[in-house]
């Protein structure tokens, strides 16, 4: 008797209700992908650059997860190569960065949409209301 196998499905629901405990505003992922140190200052400097104000970021994520690459005329064998970058998984729903935005002189929306460009997730901003 053939049996057929059952999976469990898996839901793509993102939470609306993350929870900013250091600033005003925060930085949510939409989707799910790795980023490396070069994208990680890229949005950090144009967010700095065009908001033109004091603005305090708090990053909620640590680069753990180291890349190897072999040398390039490498024969094949003779274990793995050195640590090329190290790099963190983003998930779904997952906050990247908080931040309190002190005296800003431009609209947020049309700066993260600039900063976004920058990650290879997108990306949207979230509000604290708890205080």
């Amino acid at each position: 008797m053939i049996i057929k196998k059952k999976f469990k499905s898996k839901k793509n629901i993102i939470s609306k209700s993350a929870n900013v405990y250091h600033g005003f505003y925060a930085v949510q992922s939409i989707d799910c992908n790795n980023i490396n140190l070069k994208q990680i200052e890229s949005f950090k400097k144009i967010i700095k650059k065009k908001i033109k104000g004091l603005i305090f970021l708090y990053p909620k994520f640590v680069m753990d997860y180291p890349v190897t690459k072999k040398v390039k005329n490498s024969r094949m064998g003779k274990g793995k190569g050195n640590i090329n970058d190290y790099i963190f998984k983003i998930k779904r729903g997952q906050i990247l960065y908080e931040m309190d935005v002190i005296k800003s002189s431009s609209n947020l929306e049309e700066v993260f949409s600039v900063a976004s460009k920058q990650l290879p997730v997108k990306i949207r901003i979230i509000k604290n209301t708890g205080l």
